[in-house]
């Protein structure tokens, strides 16, 4: 598992298939289907948050991983 970044938190919340242009850069950049209403900034950083949290928790296991393969 890689650290998330700010994509990750998107395509949870929007799914990759409401989503083009510039992935990466900030939401002014990303494109979204037609008649979908795009999360808003605060979404997207909380959902990011979440899976930071996520992410953190599994410390351990990663680097258990890494002893034992």
């Amino acid at each position: 598992m890689k650290e998330p970044r700010y994509i990750e938190a998107l395509y949870a919340l929007a799914g990759k298939n409401c989503i083009g242009g510039n992935a990466d850069g900030p939401i002014s950049e990303i494109t979204f289907v037609e008649d979908y209403t795009p999360p808003t900034e605060a979404n997207i950083q909380t959902k990011l948050t979440e899976l930071q949290a996520e992410y953190d928790a599994q410390e351990y296991a990663r680097k258990r991983e890494a002893e034992y393969p």
